[in-house]
């Protein structure tokens, strides 16, 4: 069969172009690896920035339906991006270190489309407009994200126009303001949740919305325990405290009211190569089980908030203080000392 005339597969798709984009700057066989994982992150990005635009817009004008689709469609983009961070903990602290010096000052710190998608979904820190003052052209898009409501502003305007009190944020106008918890807030959506069946549109939302940051939290955590697996405490190569700052901002959470390591060691695994391998499975198991402890903090967080456990316990916020046990500290640390 012959495409001479057609459209072909490779046309529609670009693939020279996106094919040819990956450039690595060593000779390390590893870095194909993290470029192209950076590379499709961001096309992901891309599509979530795209479905959140348009929930944004379908909100506004009060067309609920598909906006719960497009958010449904943002927590499986999310968990798509979950799973690749699986692909990257391949790679081990010895191997990152031949051509780490390659990046220069490039860092993840620096991308746009994930300020964006913080920005859309509600988190505004103005200081993080700083890294891309050197492209006006990016700044402006950030700019222009910043002076329109975020998805959650826009689900609260929604509860105010359907008789919902919502507090100081009806009187809010500029958008580019962190806003803070406030108590109406709070009871309006513990109005809907007590009553699912009348405010089933509002409680659908609710849940499309917490869904999403479910997902969310957990992609910023698996990057937390990718880039201490890589790198340890060492400086991030964009200036950061590298995983330092990623774990300030596990504590970020982008819709309050609805919630109420392993550094670079230049070793010679070949000569103890057995050690090495148990010191990996090891590291590997741990890497697992912490995932594991906070999934369940966020599914706890989920179902019971803040409430005490049945078992007596503190809930979720003794689970919280469980992410700070490692089982193998030695091994954490030496992994990514030079």
């Amino acid at each position: 069969m012959s495409f001479k005339e057609r459209m072909s597969y490779s046309d529609y798709l670009h693939l020279e172009k996106v094919l040819e984009a990956q450039t690595p700057m060593s000779s390390a066989h590893d870095e194909m690896l993290f470029i192209i994982q950076h590379q499709t992150s961001e096309l992901w990005m891309k599509l979530a920035l795209h479905e959140i635009g348009a929930a944004i817009r379908s909100i506004r004008a009060d067309r609920l339906e598909p906006s719960f689709k497009m958010l449904s469609r943002v927590a499986r983009i999310f968990e798509q991006l979950n799973n690749a961070w699986d692909v990257l903990r391949t790679m081990t602290p010895s191997e990152y270190t031949e051509f780490r010096d390659s990046l220069g000052q490039s860092s993840g710190f620096q991308s746009w489309q994930y300020r964006a998608i913080e920005f859309m979904a509600g988190n505004r820190n103005l200081a993080m407009l700083g890294p891309h003052k050197h492209r006006p052209d990016l700044s402006q898009k950030l700019e222009a994200i910043l002076a329109e409501p975020s998805l959650y502003d826009e689900a609260l305007l929604l509860l105010a126009r359907n008789g919902f009190d919502i507090g100081p944020d009806a009187k809010r106008t500029d958008w580019r303001e962190t806003r803070t918890e406030n108590e109406e807030v709070l009871v309006a959506w513990q109005t809907v949740y007590r009553d699912p069946q009348r405010y089933w549109m509002f409680y659908e939302l609710a849940e499309k919305l917490v869904d999403f940051e479910d997902y969310f939290r957990r992609w910023r955590f698996n990057h937390v325990t990718t880039v201490e697996r890589i790198i340890g405490l060492k400086r991030g190569t964009g200036g950061t405290s590298g995983a330092s700052y990623l774990k300030k901002m596990l504590e970020v959470v982008l819709f309050p009211e609805l919630w109420t390591r392993r550094v670079l060691f230049r070793s010679d695994p070949q000569r103890y190569w057995m050690f090495y391998e148990l010191a990996e499975k090891l590291v590997d198991f741990e890497d697992y089980f912490r995932r594991w402890r906070f999934n369940h903090v966020t599914t706890v967080e989920r179902i019971i908030g803040l409430k005490r456990g049945t078992g007596g316990t503190s809930g979720a916020s003794y689970l919280k203080k469980m992410l700070e046990v490692v089982l193998f500290p030695e091994l954490w640390t030496v992994r990514t000392r030079l």
